[in-house]
């Protein structure tokens, strides 16, 4: 699991002054795409989920969120290699690594960490 030190380790690349933005902006699109895939869960589309897995992919590799970034990766592989059932079935398991990370995230801004 993505933890405290992983964030801080992550955002100590970039300037104090932008780092709270910073944070805000991947919580924001954490949501976001959370936000997606359940709908394309709800809807049984593939589509949309391919996409926001493949966001989710990309955005958790950044940070360092190696867990999730993997099982966002497999996940879409699924998706994209036609075995939509299995994708579907999968994609659920992402959720709870997100809500760590917008748990985590909304921790450091509390503590007015910049």
């Amino acid at each position: 699991m993505f933890k405290k030190l992983d964030l801080i380790n992550f955002l100590e690349r970039f300037p104090p002054e932008k780092r709270e933005k910073l944070t805000l902006a991947y919580i924001s699109s954490y949501e976001k795409h959370m936000d997606v895939c359940k709908s394309a869960l709800k809807n049984d589309e593939i589509e949309p989920l391919k996409h926001a897995l493949h966001d989710l992919k990309s955005l958790s590799y950044t940070l360092g969120a190696n867990t999730l970034g993997t099982l966002a990766e497999d996940t879409e592989e699924k998706a994209l290699d036609g075995a939509h059932a299995d994708a579907l079935k999968q994609a659920p398991e992402i959720f709870p690594y997100i809500k760590n990370i917008i748990a985590i995230m909304n921790e450091y801004l509390a503590t007015k960490h910049t």
